[in-house]
């Protein structure tokens, strides 16, 4: 049953996500937890964004927009809940799953003091991340990371004038399919671990429309253990 559930999950996950444009750079502090030999980790992490978020409502061209619609309303996500599956292999781990509504894979290098962390998506987002980790104990890690990416985020175009009249309108009718837009990043930014408990901030400063954008996020890892069954664990992860 065990070889059927690795399609099933990528099944499941392409059909709940699609296409969705939505994308920012995932959780380094999680990538670097996946270092456990032979082990599967699953990563679950709530992101708040802040800074110069899109929101706009504005006059929309009809000669220039397929959709005929007259207004352009964009609205940038402020917040998602991300669920990862890393499989580890010594100093390669690789990841998949959903940053909200979007699947994601996530290949890199890792190892206990540095890594190099790469992430893609079917709207043809991704980026690379390096990352520099120092340890306290067995429980203490404190890193700093450096990415470039490529980002998404949407915007939808309306009739304002759909519904007028009492006429009722079936929800939808008056708004085009959610348009793309791709924009790039630089950042940096840091985490401190404890156990199994992460926080991250990270900074991105978007050269496409020239923003800046703050992301704080917590992680929660758990762990699977893989086919090295003399593996053991520090004690601050049981």
């Amino acid at each position: 049953m065990n070889n059927f559930r690795l399609p099933l999950l990528a099944m499941v996950f392409s059909l709940l996500s699609g296409c969705s444009i939505i994308a920012r750079p995932p959780s380094a502090a999680a990538f670097m937890g996946s270092f456990r030999d032979n082990f599967s980790t699953n990563t679950l992490t709530l992101a708040h964004y802040s800074g110069d978020l899109v929101h706009e409502t504005k006059e929309n061209d009809r000669e220039s927009s397929r959709h005929k619609f007259d207004v352009l309303e964009a609205d940038e996500w402020p917040a998602d809940i991300s669920f990862f599956h890393f499989f580890n292999w010594s100093y390669f781990s690789l990841g998949f799953g959903l940053q909200s509504l979007t699947l994601m894979l996530q290949p890199g290098f890792v190892s206990e003091h540095f890594g190099v962390m790469s992430w893609g998506s079917l709207g043809l987002m991704g980026g690379i991340s390096t990352i520099e980790q120092m340890h306290w104990g067995d429980d203490w890690r404190l890193g700093f990371t450096q990415h470039v990416s490529v980002n998404g985020r949407e915007f939808y175009l309306k009739d304002s004038y759909c519904g007028d009249g009492g006429i009722f309108v079936p929800p939808g009718a008056c708004s085009g399919d959610p348009e793309p837009v791709r924009y790039t990043e630089f950042g940096a930014g840091a985490y401190i671990s404890y156990g199994r408990f992460s926080f991250e901030f990270r900074y991105g400063r978007d050269i496409s429309e020239s923003r800046n954008r703050y992301t704080f996020s917590i992680d929660w890892s758990f762990y699977e253990k893989g086919s090295s069954s003399d593996y053991s664990l520090p004690p601050s992860v049981y």
